[in-house]
């Protein structure tokens, strides 16, 4: 494993990877209300992480949140570019999908638990906590850094040559201008010697 391999698009989606895996285990919603007399009150046992919120689709934002951290260990491992550039394109489709059902959450509030007593029912909202907008953050950075991943096909960063494996060596060797030989150093006509 050789962490000078890595390139920025591959940092930034492996960032945005452990965001997202945390944000699943942050509140998502949360209840917030005012009483009659105008004092505001907050619900906290009912807030609402990710890991509730979401039904099915909390293992697709769990499984973005890994392919981030894989692309960095792909990246860091293998010898050529192939793989992880594979890998990202994957990642970014997967960070679309779930930047589209993070944003839906985000239009979507949860009613009122049936847990809240009635007479404070009518007085409770549902808010958004920060684990939805870490969740929104996360997905966005890895949509941009699993962009950038794909178009940087270099093993190295500018200026900073690299050999075959993607290691850094200490400088690129200089390139020598060959001539182009001469008609007559060439020989006879290829279809001459043919017939």
């Amino acid at each position: 494993m050789d962490l000078r391999r890595l390139r920025t698009g591959d940092l930034i989606v492996g960032i945005a990877g452990v965001f997202l895996i945390v944000s699943l285990f942050l509140p998502w919603y949360g209840f917030d209300g005012t009483l009659p007399d105008g004092t505001p009150f907050a619900l906290p046992e009912h807030e609402t992480t990710g890991w509730k919120a979401l039904s099915w689709a909390d293992f697709v934002l769990l499984a973005a949140g890994l392919l981030g951290i894989v692309l960095v260990v792909l990246t860091a491992t293998q010898r050529t570019v192939a793989i992880p550039i594979a890998v990202a394109t994957i990642g970014t489709i997967l960070a679309l999908v779930v930047l589209a059902i993070v944003v839906y959450k985000l239009t979507r509030l949860p009613g009122t638990p049936a847990a809240v007593p009635d007479q404070l029912a009518s007085a409770v909202d549902a808010a958004r906590r920060g684990g939805l907008w870490l969740a929104g953050a996360a997905a966005l950075l890895a949509l941009v850094g699993g962009a950038v991943a794909m178009r940087d096909e270099r093993l190295s960063r500018p200026g900073q040559p690299t050999d075959v494996t993607g290691r850094p060596v200490s400088g690129s060797r200089p390139v020598r201008a060959l001539r182009a030989p001469s008609a007559s150093a060439v020989g006879p006509d290829a279809r001459g010697e043919r017939e």
